[in-house]
């Protein structure tokens, strides 16, 4: 009963310390529980065998007390045949003794000897069988009353293992209990810190980009003034400038914007759902560029740009795989068909697997 004891008392987590690492002491406690569990199927089977053991002795204890009261009723019955083979025999020499020659001198003196014959019969012919059976009967009563007293002493081995054995199932489901509950954290925990590093990784990416761009925002700014001082011809507004998007750039995003709330369907480009390669495909359509459908060949027809470097109209690119695409129209914001369920919807660009960015051109 000791181990399971143990056992069981081990069961309950330890706490968490403050200083550790909440999933990796998780992942102890999973590891203990699962070394507790396994200790106790093997206890468990240990303790259901030494159950058939003390089973079988208890029986074969009640077996021999069962012959015990079986001799033991024998012997009494052996001693009443011979108590009554007894009187037999010495009503039967009472008869012979009163009606017989001895009886010659008087019925006193018949009595007398009829008594004295009955006495001496009785002693002769049954005191040594009467003692036999009574030393029998006593033996069979000893015997009797030791196999009763080990009976009882394997009963309750029986008992006390079986107690044993049901404290060990309970062990067993407590631990498997613990055991779920801890998975079951764990796994809260793991969501839980990979969406705060998802959150962490595109707080980066979009620093990242912000700083990107306005250092070519810084650029833009120096190269102009530059450009003024030189000569007045050269010192064009930006607006003067010729546009990188471009009115093909101006009619994509104008059609891409018609086409929100359409719903997702793989393999879709129109008109009345699409798939993100889809939606980029039927957009700069209307801008004058015809692009294949898929999201790769896509990036590779195209020019490609920095993500410092985006415009409204580019192509943005998600994944190592290429496996989504939207299509940016400014402020950190794109328009994207972005998968089963969903309809085609304005998004941040700013997620952790933004990975390039292309700009088609008429």
């Amino acid at each position: 009963m000791m181990g399971v004891a143990v056992l069981l008392a081990g069961i309950v987590p330890l706490a968490t310390r403050a200083d550790a690492d909440p999933i990796a002491d998780k992942q102890a406690q999973a590891a203990r529980l699962a070394g507790q569990i396994n200790q106790l199927n093997t206890r468990q089977e240990q303790l259901a065998e030494r159950y058939n053991a003390a089973r079988l002795a208890a029986d074969q204890v009640k077996q021999q007390v069962d012959q015990a009261a079986a001799g033991l009723a024998k012997a009494g019955q052996q001693m009443d045949q011979q108590r009554s083979t007894l009187r037999d025999v010495a009503v039967d020499s009472y008869i012979r003794s009163a009606t017989g020659p001895a009886n010659t001198s008087g019925a006193a003196g018949g009595d007398i000897a009829v008594q004295r014959y009955y006495i001496d019969t009785l002693g002769t012919n049954g005191h040594d069988a009467m003692d036999a059976l009574r030393q029998a009967q006593l033996d069979y009563g000893v015997q009797r009353q030791q196999l009763q007293a080990a009976q009882a002493k394997a009963q309750a081995a029986v008992a006390q293992v079986d107690r044993d054995r049901k404290a060990a199932a309970d062990a067993n489901s407590q631990a498997q209990a613990a055991l779920q509950k801890v998975k079951g954290d764990l796994a809260q925990l793991v969501a839980q810190k990979q969406a705060e590093e998802a959150a962490a990784a595109a707080a980066r990416v979009k620093a990242e980009l912000l700083h990107q761009q306005e250092l070519a925002a810084s650029r833009a700014r120096a190269a102009a003034a530059a450009a003024a001082a030189e000569s007045t011809a050269r010192s064009a507004t930006i607006s003067d400038l010729p546009p990188v998007s471009g009115h093909g750039a101006s009619a994509a995003i104008a059609e891409a914007q018609r086409q929100i709330g359409k719903p997702y369907e793989w393999g879709a480009a129109g008109p009345g759902s699409f798939d993100c390669s889809g939606l980029t495909m039927w957009a700069w359509r209307a801008g004058g560029v015809s692009l294949p459908h898929y999201t790769k060949a896509q990036y590779d027809a195209t020019t490609h740009v920095s993500l410092s470097e985006l415009q409204p109209g580019d192509l943005v690119f998600f994944g190592s795989d290429f496996h989504h695409e939207g299509l940016y129209v400014g402020g950190g914001q794109m328009i994207e068909a972005p998968h089963t369920g969903a309809d085609v919807r304005y998004a941040s660009i700013y997620r952790s697997d933004l990975i390039a960015a292309s700009r088609p051109s008429a």
